[in-house]
């Protein structure tokens, strides 16, 4: 960015606080508005002081998502800076450490001015969609858990052993009817519960309704997550509600990192050393951990892969932190084919079969795909080929020639016809039988083509000295 004005904006609810700073990293200029139409227009009529400034908003996934949204309206992109990033850089300048909205201002102007690989602001309405639709069942799902638990401390009070584990509102309700109380307390209790498995009841219509459009919101974003083993539609909707654009990920080291399941290196010196990693999106972490303990629990490779990790000496935590660094590597291969649906069909193998949609039957993967289509684009090449050496050979006899010479083509599209035929059939989970099959039928016929040629030129050698 050198050369150019970044504005900084530190946002809060009420209040939006803008610096502009130089490449020098000099303040130009401070503003602060509030969050209103007008006070959004006294912001843009700031930044047109600075006619190719740089937007730079600190936390635009939260705070700052309404000036984004305003400014994405205007065509004006935004980077987002992160808190943590911006409060390492005024930790560092001078000052003292003091914390007003200015420097914060300024510290995430700078930030954006000196750090790399800052993110453009993309507002996708899918996943904000699917992110406010799954917040909204948590939060749902958290208040029935509440609500549950107020309910069993109740219970025990009025009755002996109390509630089940597992309770619902029905149960609930069965247990109550049993209860006729005479004292007051007991009474009052009595009723609070009777309201308190109304409530429970009201938040199990909403939760399922949640569900349902979580359900439908996955479907319309058309993504293949749910074909892995272990992805419902409420993992699926939280891996792209916390993902956002995969394309934002250089690599599936990037994506581990930023889901928190990559080990961080604590080297020093000749002793090289990993330790857990507490960082990272916990919501897409804990995606993760439910996609893996759902693999343990099923026949599938991810169970074996678990179980060569305990034979090899790992504890149980151990062996489940490998297991899902190996299915970030799957969740993010889906997720970049997703992207890009122009190659193959989607993945349900991870390298060493991770993947694996049912567990028993592996397809053949090629970088994480089925490359499905190009083959079959091949084949029919292939299939072209033949027919086109029927064609010179039926040409061929009609004026009086030989067609042995022309059926060179019809035994080369045979012998590729068979190989792709059996490469598809590898690829589909066949095993490499059908590949070996393949190529053994494309030598014989290719043994059977030069047996044509060598006869067809005998007789025309034999043919050449008859007429002499």
């Amino acid at each position: 960015m050198a050369g150019k004005v970044v504005i900084g904006v530190d946002p809060h609810k009420a209040s939006w606080t803008a610096a502009a700073v130089d490449s020098s990293q000099r303040v130009l200029a401070v503003v602060r508005v509030e969050v209103n139409r007008d006070g959004y227009r006294q912001l843009r009529r700031f930044a047109r002081r600075f006619p190719r400034a740089v937007w730079a908003i600190e936390g635009a996934g939260g705070l700052g998502a309404p000036l984004v949204t305003r400014l994405a309206a205007d065509d004006v992109q935004a980077v987002d800076v992160p808190a943590k990033l911006a409060a390492r850089v005024r930790l560092l300048s001078t000052g003292h450490n003091r914390k007003t909205d200015q420097a914060d201002a300024v510290s995430v102007a700078v930030a954006a001015l000196t750090a790399q690989g800052l993110r453009s602001v993309e507002t996708d309405q899918t996943t904000a969609a699917l992110r406010a639709l799954t917040e909204h069942r948590e939060d749902l799902v958290r208040t029935r858990t509440q609500t549950v638990n107020r309910l069993h401390v109740l219970l025990a009070q009025l009755l002996p052993a109390g509630g089940a584990a597992n309770l619902t509102a029905d149960s609930a309700a069965a247990l109550l009817r049993t209860v006729r109380p005479r004292e007051l307390l007991a009474r009052t209790q009595r009723q609070i519960a009777v309201d308190l498995v109304a409530e429970i009841r009201r938040l199990d219509r909403r939760i399922s309704a949640a569900g349902d459009a979580i359900t439908a919101a996955v479907a319309a974003a058309g993504s293949t997550l749910t074909r892995l083993y272990g992805v419902g539609d409420i993992v699926a909707a939280i891996v792209l509600a916390r993902t956002g654009s995969v394309s934002r990920f250089a690599s599936s080291a990037h994506f581990a990192s930023f889901a928190g399941v990559a080990p961080i290196e604590v080297s020093s010196g000749d002793v090289v050393r990993h330790r857990l990693s507490r960082a990272g999106d916990r919501q897409l972490n804990r995606a993760l951990h439910v996609i893996a303990i759902t693999q343990i629990r099923g026949d599938t490779a991810g169970r074996a892969y678990y179980q060569r990790k305990r034979q090899a000496g790992k504890s149980h935590r151990e062996a489940l932190r490998c297991l899902k660094r190996r299915l970030a590597d799957v969740v993010y291969r889906t997720l970049l084919h997703d992207a890009n649906t122009s190659f193959g069909t989607p993945s349900d193998a991870a390298v060493g079969g991770v993947g694996s949609v049912n567990g028993s039957r592996e397809p053949l993967t090629f970088l994480g795909y089925r490359p499905v289509r190009p083959l079959t684009i091949l084949l029919a090449l292939t299939l072209s080929l033949t027919v086109y050496g029927v064609w010179r050979m039926i040409g061929a006899r009609r004026s009086g020639k030989s067609p042995r010479q022309d059926a060179r083509y019809l035994f080369a599209g045979l012998g590729g016809a068979a190989i792709t035929l059996g490469a598809m059939g590898a690829m589909r989970g066949w095993g490499w039988w059908p590949w070996g099959v393949g190529w053994v039928v494309a030598l014989l016929v290719g043994i059977f083509n030069r047996i044509v040629e060598r006869g067809g030129g005998a007789r025309s050698t034999i043919k050449g000295s008859a007429e002499n």
